[in-house]
């Protein structure tokens, strides 16, 4: 049994049509190799961290335009 966890990246469906990447973060020793998974909890406890971090790439260039239609926040004086 291996001995880690996986972080996970919860994306809603209009959000899945931009994703154009997914990758699991695997670590690297000094000299750049890529570890090889722990099985046990003292080969993970060499590692950075218990969790192997999900890396997303996401094509945003449809959201780079200014919405019109959001509310704007109040301003420091109506709340007053």
């Amino acid at each position: 049994m291996m001995a880690g966890q996986l972080d996970a990246v919860l994306v809603n469906r209009s959000l899945t049509a931009h994703v154009t990447d997914a990758s699991v973060y695997r670590y690297r020793n000094e000299q750049g190799k890529e570890l090889p998974l722990p099985n046990t909890y003292n080969q993970r406890k060499k590692n950075p961290s218990d969790h192997f971090p999900v890396l997303m790439h996401f094509n945003l260039s449809d959201f780079s335009q200014t919405p019109t239609n959001l509310p704007t926040a109040p301003s420091q004086n109506s709340r007053r």
